[in-house]
């Protein structure tokens, strides 16, 4: 059926519920370490692969068939085209480098500062809130201030139930739909004709009208961007002197929608994820209290970014949660170019739909034993640098993720503040509820609801 139509991998997807990736692992078992998952489309599952498939050399194009799902087509992230793709990124990547994200300290401190003083609140009342909305919440704030120089202020919203988060998730599960059946057309209707046809994507359009009434007013009238109290993405494309020179208005919004959703995700995921884990595993809260201790023994006196890095275990910490939360889930697929290729021994003619995704690396018991089980020691290991380059969340090669530097920042910030401030406890929340579904990137069944206790010094 596989051979035949697009329809099985379909069924597992529209059907069951975001579920092919994890069916692939039994496809895997039974037919060996290359699947034909759909007509033109190859699946491997031996981590060697990944490095050919995903490398610097960027041989291999992105699939127009997801990445034109986004509604985003002119971004950095879509651009099939590795040509156009690599002249965006050099524009972009200035803005996500190490010492761009070290001078951000005080707004990712400060979001995550914030962030607390909402859980000592829920401490305050004995009640369990939900921590995975917290994260992303702080993350949204982070973002849009650092991206656009406009807050969405997402953490002043009581029990972190803004709008545009709580419909995120919604349009997160609308995604198999998309892929399955493109409707960029339907994105041309007018709004509430839209919303009928497809109401999981009110969360997508009000996103989508934010920013495009962002760039209309700062294309219109470039200084107000001078307000800023740092450099954002619209100044940075709005320069003439910028190679490439000033992109329209809609790849522009493209741009700015591409790194809302990114940076408001994957982040708040790994967080939450790592600390489910980090709770229900015994012994391993104290344990990182006591490392994070230290390097940060008063609390009234933050450490710097860079001192925190210096933190070996908090470091295992964040890499074992990467692992475990994957950051995409989806398989990535890549076009085999018109000379052809061979891989893992296999000559794979041109045209040919290729790929692996992060899970299948990750949990790999023979680089990563007891794959689904929490163990920060794994990094600490005498071994542990060559389990580096399997660590696969932010991808790898020409086209892996632009604000990995942001991201291990506010990994850093962000578990260091809420294990240095709370002893926390899961409150009515099951191993089931933080199952998760692929949409893109993994959505659990059920929310992560956590009780604080606030630490003294």
């Amino acid at each position: 059926m596989a051979a035949v139509t697009g329809w099985y991998a379909g069924y597992w997807d529209l059907y069951r519920g975001g579920q092919m990736v994890n069916h692939l692992v039994d496809l895997h078992k039974e037919y060996g370490p290359i699947v034909r998952c759909e007509p033109n489309h190859l699946h491997f599952s031996s981590p060697e692969v990944y490095s050919t498939i995903y490398n610097a050399t960027g041989k291999l194009t992105k699939d127009p068939n997801l990445y034109l799902s986004f509604g985003a087509n002119d971004s950095v992230f879509t651009l099939v085209d590795p040509t156009i793709a690599r002249t965006r990124r050099e524009v972009i990547s200035p803005m996500f480098s190490r010492r761009m994200v070290l001078s951000l300290q005080p707004l990712i401190s400060g979001k995550f500062r914030k962030l607390c003083g909402k859980f000592s609140s829920y401490a305050d009342r004995d009640e369990a809130a939900d921590m995975a909305s917290g994260f992303r919440s702080a993350s949204i704030d982070i973002i849009t201030q650092y991206c656009y120089g406009e807050c969405l202020d997402s953490l002043d919203v009581e029990g972190f139930k803004h709008d545009i988060l709580l419909s995120i998730k919604a349009t997160s599960k609308a995604f198999w739909v998309v892929k399955y059946f493109p409707m960029d057309w339907i994105l041309t209707l007018p709004a509430n004709l839209t919303l009928r046809l497809m109401p999981e994507l009110k969360g997508f359009l009000a996103v989508r009208d934010n920013i495009e009434a962002q760039v209309k007013r700062y294309m219109k009238n470039p200084s107000l961007l001078e307000k800023s109290s740092h450099p954002t993405v619209y100044q940075r494309f709005l320069d003439p002197d910028v190679k490439g020179g000033i992109p329209k208005a809609s790849a522009l919004a493209d741009e700015a929608q591409n790194l809302f959703f990114a940076g408001s995700d994957t982040v708040g995921t790994t967080l939450a994820f790592g600390t489910y884990h980090i709770l229900t595993t015994p012994g391993l809260q104290e344990k990182l209290f006591a490392e994070i201790c230290q390097v940060w023994p008063v609390l009234e006196e933050e450490p710097t970014y860079d001192q925190l890095e210096k933190s070996a275990y908090l470091t295992a910490i964040i890499k074992e949660s990467l692992r475990i939360s994957h950051g995409v889930v989806t398989p990535l697929t890549r076009v085999v170019p018109a000379s052809g290729m061979t891989i893992q021994d296999q000559p794979i003619p041109d045209g040919t739909v290729v790929s692996m995704d992060v899970p299948t690396v990750h949990l790999n018991p023979n680089i990563f034993p007891s794959p689904n089980t929490f163990l920060p020691t794994r990094w600490l290991d005498s071994n542990a640098k060559d389990l580096d380059k399997y660590l696969v969340a932010f991808s790898k090669g020409s086209r892996a993720c632009i604000g990995s530097n942001l991201a291990w920042a506010e990994m850093y910030i962000g578990f260091a503040g809420v294990f240095r401030r709370f002893e926390m406890a899961v409150w009515e929340t099951s191993k089931e509820d933080m199952e998760w579904m692929d949409c893109f990137t993994p959505i659990t069944r059920g929310d992560l609801k956590v009780k604080f206790k606030v630490r003294g010094e």
